[in-house]
Parts: structure tokens; sequence; C-alpha cells
């Protein structure tokens, strides 16, 4: 199995690419890659990696704010619908996204009532980990106001990154299997780094990452099974 590893920095899986630099096999291989960050940059290296190397699955992992505290600091979550947080408008004091607007409609693919759900999750159960919903916005979210309309919308555990949405929009697009790992690192609004988990979180999305991929090339690993609405 070909796999494909990516982040928007370096930094969020140096120690899975450390774990695994050479340990590739002739049943197993894996490539990790910074896409830059944001859902531009995201989105077009996405695509281009898909295209150029035909994974058979791509793993997006980093950290993430969180509109509520979760359980542990660092905890670690599989994104199990994206969608994109601030594509749209205020409008009458309420925030309207693209459906609303009629300017996308719902089920569009490759969008399924207006979110990208993941299809694959089955195959990753073994993880244990948490399933939550992620949007990914440009501008990270400080207003109050904006967070309580996200959170009207959006089913809780809700995560906030600036990449997910280009990494399920892309796969669903080309029928590529993925996998979304997110490390909370911080409350969404919180601006205090000092109260940020960053290493934390690291640490944590790359021990399930490790765990995912050694699962990976020691054993027979199945994503032929898909879920549909």
């Amino acid at each position: 199995m070909y796999v494909l590893v990516v982040a928007a920095t370096p930094g969020e899986i140096t120690p899975a690419m450390n774990f695994f630099h050479g340990k590739g096999t002739d049943h197993f291989q894996v490539e990790f890659h910074c896409t830059g960050v944001g859902l531009t940059a995201a989105s077009f290296e996405i695509t281009r990696l898909a295209l150029s190397k035909t994974p058979d699955l791509i793993i997006q992992a980093g950290i993430a704010g969180c509109f509520t505290p979760p359980p542990a600091p660092g905890e670690v979550v599989i994104v199990a619908t994206e969608a994109s947080g601030d594509m749209g408008v205020w409008e009458n004091g309420n925030w309207k996204n693209m459906a609303e607007l009629s300017l996308l409609h719902p089920d569009l693919p490759p969008y399924e009532a207006g979110a990208l759900p993941n299809p694959y999750l089955a195959a990753f159960t073994f993880l244990g980990l948490s399933h939550a919903t992620g949007i990914s916005v440009n501008q990270i979210t400080t207003d109050q106001k904006m967070m309580e309309q996200l959170q009207k919308k959006h089913p809780a555990p809700l995560i906030e990154s600036m990449e997910g949405a280009g990494l399920h929009y892309t796969c669903r697009m080309l029928q590529i299997p993925f996998l979304q790992l997110r490390g909370i690192s911080n409350l969404v609004g919180e601006r205090n780094k000092e109260n940020w988990k960053i290493s934390l979180a690291i640490e944590q999305v790359n021990q399930s990452l490790i765990r995912l991929l050694t699962r990976i090339a020691t054993e027979p690993f199945d994503l032929s099974s898909k879920t549909t609405k």
C-alpha cells in the first residue's frame, strides 16, 4: 500500500516522518509532504500529489482548535465530516453559507447535505479515537458571535483548522481514501498561546499516526468498505 501523509507545516508530522525514515517495504511505502498553510495551498498540493503519485490512501495530520473543551489536553480526533466555515455572508444579523444563499446545491458532488463526510471511517475504528466535525477557515475565528453561529450550524464536537476541507473535497472528487487526524491544541477564540498545548497535540497526533501506519505496514488493511448516506 502506498500512503501519502500531508500536513500544513513540517513540524506537525516530523516525529512520524523520522520514525518511518527508510522503513518502506515492497508492500508498504509512505511519503510525507508539507502542503503549506491554508485552504488554497492545501487544496493545490493535495491535488497535485494525488494526480502525480496515485496513492492508495492520503492522511492529513496536524493540530486544531476546538470550540468546546476537549476531555483532555492534546486529545486526538478523527474528523468525520468537514465544511468550509467562513465561506458565506452576514445577512440580517445571521451567518449564511453558500447553500443557504442558494449559491451551492447542498448535494452537488462532492457535497452531501452541504458537508464533506469521510466515507472510509470503518477502516480506522481500531484506533479507538473519537469523531469530530471539522470546519476550515481562512480567518481564525475569534469573534464570539461568529463562534455562536458556527456552533449552531455544525454538530459538536466542532474543531477548526485551515486545511481540512481541502483534503475532504479533493479526495472525494478523486475517489481516493483519506483520513484527517487532528490533535487539539487550544480552544477556538483563545489567543493566549501560553494556554495552548501545541507540543502535546503534535506528540499525541504523531503517536496515533505512527500506530496507524504501523498497522498498515504489518497487517492486511481493507479500505474497500464505504459508508453511504
